[in-house]
């Protein structure tokens, strides 16, 4: 799978269809509705991830500009009375 992210914030996904090792080229299925772009986020890897919901505790910022984010997974029956 190849995801690309595109400066105006699309997304764009397909399907891995090809690798040649001499030529270093990836094939994908389909074209893309919108040109890639110097810029862009190119992901290429694992399919069918699962997501999850956190709720931010806390962010702490680190001397070297990296953001941490303080997490912990939603879980709906415990949190169901909260706002």
């Amino acid at each position: 799978m190849l995801v690309a992210h595109s400066a105006d914030d699309s997304i764009e996904v397909k399907t891995v269809t090809g690798y040649n090792e001499a030529t270093n080229t990836l094939t994908v299925s389909g074209v893309f509705a919108i040109p890639p772009a110097p810029g862009d986020v190119w992901a290429v890897g694992r399919q069918n991830l699962v997501t999850k919901d956190y709720t931010a505790l806390y962010f702490e910022q680190a001397s070297n500009q990296k953001i941490f984010i303080h997490a912990i997974e939603y879980n709906e029956d415990v949190y169901a009375g909260d706002p």
